[in-house]
Formats: structure tokens, C-alpha cells, sequence
């Protein structure tokens, strides 16, 4: 990639988060963050129109303009000359407010810091969304209850020719959808939002409009999956969320809702039920969510608890086989490496003799052996590498990433506070 990535980044990182606010209009030709032509506006306009709950809790919590979207620039700036002047002035011109925190509930003042969630920040997002994930991307027609979508013609491979144009409000909503469900879901073990990150990241780069046979939507949506949240053991989580008074539940009740009544289901016709940019968004992070604490809470802690105490209550474990079981792999993969932890005791060290305490020689056992796992972090770097304007497939990007700390591709940099 050349270095005109970092400066399409950075301004689309500045842009005015006012700009869909009710007496604005918008432009004809937007500013694309990504490298689509800005003439592929299918799924820019699709957003544009949208007005389900979603789209308007985040059009409210503009309005209200003490917390507007998070503007925040890259740690490597590029060096001084004219662009970076330009972004300069637009930086200054635009006036940029601070970390959206207008998803925050009233009873969070009551909770410990350990019982919030992380949060995701908007300039990993805005990396995220600079890779090509591959397969299809659909743009949905606006008006449309949850239950009588349609499908425009799908607009090709989300890269390429036909990737379509990803603008520097539609990063702050996307922010804004996904930190607020992660909000909404979290109990006292709140969720953990690098999880999150890592499975957006590496199933679409945090492209909601993905859809194909394998999975639908921003966390790629299975109906196994689905069908276990709505009608199955998670069911519980799904109920929570539609009896909830949270603020940052508002706008996923109605959905939970109308889900406990009839459980939607995933086909090539009803895609925009997972993938549009309101309600589809919604129910894709609703139930993506939902999916990691059901296997986090009711099959890796518990199973954990039984082959070794200690470890059910390190984050970081029960993070990594929790991803597994959320990931391709699946239960059995994670079950299978969750079996081995009795082995890994601080008298029964295999890291012993290299200094390394048990918990961690087992996390790197975990970690060796997970082919999702190894997908996950090397996305990780890509990530890094785009958000820095280094081209991912670049020999610079590979020492970038050989430098790179574990917290670094766990995601530690792209939430807080951790």
C-alpha cells in the first residue's frame, strides 16, 4: 500500500461526526477511508438511508454533542509536508470531539472497574475496515421490517473493482453498534472486547454487508449458532436483553423480542436480516455476542474449573479457548486443548527450566496449537501494519509484525481501558 493510505486513514479519522445530524446534509461524493471508488456508494447510501433503532440511537447520541465519535490519530505519523499540513487544517477545522461515552449505563457507577467492559477503539476499526476480506457484500433496501427484507443485487467481492466505499461515519457507527452491545451484554465478568475485536477483525474486517453459505454478517452468523441463542441453552442471555433497562440495550430489545417470538433464520433470501445496516447489525452483534458468553460461561470456565481451578480465572486462558470454541474450530477443538490443562500445574511445569510460570506455558500451548488462534493474531499484524500505512504484504510489515509483543497481537492496543 502507499503511504496516501495513512492520509485517506487519518482524514477519514477527522472527519465531522456531525455529518448526518438532522439539519446537515450529505455530500454528493463522500470521502471513502478504504480504497474504493467513490462512486461504489451502494452500501454507503443503504447506510445513509437506514433508520432503524440502531441508526437512531447513534444519530441521538450525536445530537446530544458532548460525546461525539472518537478521533483518534495513529501513534506513527507520517513525516511533515503538504498533506500532512492539509490534514492539519481539516483537523483544525473540523473540531473534533472526544471518546464517544454516551453508551455508559447509570449503574455503572456502582461497579468495580473489573466489572466494566472494555472498550473498542475507532482507529482499529478504521484499520480493520482497510482489508479486503473476500466474498460477497450485500446492500439492503431501507424501510424494511426485520422479518420482510430483501436483497438488492449483491455487489461482488467485497475487494477489488466493486469494494464498496467505507466512510469515516459509517467507522463511528460501526464503533458505536459494537461497543454499545458489548455494553448491553456484559454482566459483572464483563465481556471481553479483544475477543471481539479478534473475531471481527479476522472473519470481515468488521464489514457487516458479508454474507455467503459459511456465515452472514459481522461476526459470520451460523444458524447453529443462532439457533442456540434464541431457542437453545443461551436462550437466557436473549431473554436478559429484551427484559433489559440498560441504556445501551435500547436499541436490541425490540429485536430480542421479536426473536424469542420467532427464531429468524439464515438463507441466501433473508441475509439483510444479518447483514443490513440497522436491525441486521444490531441482531448479527446481539447474537455474536451472545454466542462468545455461552461458551465462555457454560463450556470453557466450567470445564476449566474441573481440570484446573486456577486457570478458570485467568482472562487471558479462558479468552484464548473461548475463541477457539467461537471460531471455526469450534467446542471440540477447545474442549480438547481445555483437557490438557491439569498437566500444566506450578509443580508440574513443562516451562519450568525457562522461567515461565505454568499459566503462560500453557496459554503458548494453546496458542501453538490453534490454527484459529494463529489466523486471529496474524490479522492481528495485518491490522497494525494497515493502521501504520504499511502494505500488509510489504517485507516492512513482516519485521513490523516479527517486533510485535503478544499484547499487541492480542489486542490489548486497540481496547480500553484493559
Amino acid at each position: 500500500m502507499q503511504k496516501l493510505s495513512v492520509y485517506l486513514f487519518i482524514l477519514a479519522s477527522l472527519q465531522s461526526p456531525g455529518a448526518f445530524s438532522a439539519d446537515k446534509s450529505v455530500k454528493d461524493t463522500p470521502a471513502c477511508m478504504n480504497s474504493a471508488n467513490d462512486k461504489n456508494l451502494k452500501l454507503y447510501n443503504s447506510f445513509k438511508d437506514n433508520a432503524d433503532p440502531l441508526k437512531k440511537a447513534f444519530l441521538q447520541e450525536m445530537a446530544n454533542g458532548a460525546s461525539g465519535p472518537a478521533c483518534e490519530p495513529p501513534p506513527n505519523s507520517p513525516s511533515p509536508g503538504k498533506q500532512t499540513k492539509d490534514l492539519n487544517s481539516i483537523a483544525h477545522a473540523t473540531n473534533a470531539q472526544p471518546e464517544n461515552t454516551g453508551i455508559w449505563d447509570l449503574d455503572d457507577r456502582l461497579k468495580t472497574p473489573d466489572q466494566l467492559p472494555a472498550l473498542i477503539k475507532r482507529e482499529c476499526i478504521n484499520a480493520s475496515l482497510m482489508r479486503d476480506p473476500g466474498q460477497k457484500g450485500y446492500a439492503c433496501t431501507a424501510n424494511k421490517k426485520s422479518t420482510d427484507q430483501d436483497i438488492e443485487i449483491s455487489y461482488g467481492q467485497v475487494g477489488g473493482k466493486t469494494q464498496q466505499c467505507i466512510t469515516g461515519d459509517m467507522v463511528s457507527y460501526i464503533q458505536f453498534a459494537v461497543n454499545s452491545a458489548i455494553k448491553c451484554l456484559s454482566p459483572d465478568n464483563p465481556v471481553d472486547a479483544r475477543v471481539i475485536y479478534q473475531k471481527f477483525n479476522n472473519e470481515t474486517g468488521f464489514n457487516y454487508s458479508i454474507a455467503w453459505n459459511g456465515g452472514a454478517g459481522i461476526g459470520q452468523m451460523t444458524n447453529i449458532a443462532v439457533e442456540e441463542i434464541a431457542e437453545g441453552n443461551g436462550k437466557g442471555i436473549l431473554e436478559g436483553v429484551a427484559n433489559s433497562s440498560k441504556h445501551s440495550c435500547q436499541a436490541f430489545k425490540d429485536i430480542a423480542k421479536s426473536d424469542l417470538a420467532k427464531r429468524p433464520r439464515i438463507t441466501p433470501n433473508n441475509y439483510c436480516d444479518f447483514v443490513s445496516a440497522g436491525d441486521g447489525l444490531g441482531r448479527n452483534l446481539m447474537y455474536g455476542i451472545a454466542y462468545y458468553l455461552h461458551m465462555r460461561d457454560s463450556v470453557i470456565e466450567p470445564q476449566l474449573f474441573q481440570e484446573n481451578k486456577s486457570f478458570a480465572k485467568n482472562r487471558d486462558i479462558v479468552s484464548a479457548l473461548t475463541a477457539v470454541s467461537y471460531g471455526a474450530e469450534g467446542i471440540k477443538k477447545a474442549r480438547a486443548l481445555a483437557e490438557k490443562a491439569g498437566l500444566y500445574t506450578e509443580k508440574n511445569n513443562p516451562c519450568k527450566s525457562q522461567k515461565i510460570t505454568a499459566a503462560k506455558c500453557y496459554l503458548q500451548m494453546v496458542q501453538k496449537n490453534s490454527v484459529y488462534l494463529k489466523a486471529i493474531r496474524g490479522k492481528m499484524g495485518e491490522t497494525y501494519c494497515l493502521k501504520d500505512g504499511v502494505e500488509p504484504s510489504s517485507k516492512e510489515c513482516t519485521q513490523k509484525k516479527a517486533a510485535m509483543t503478544d499484547k499487541q497481537l492480542g489486542a490489548n492496543e486497540c481496547v480500553k481501558p484493559l
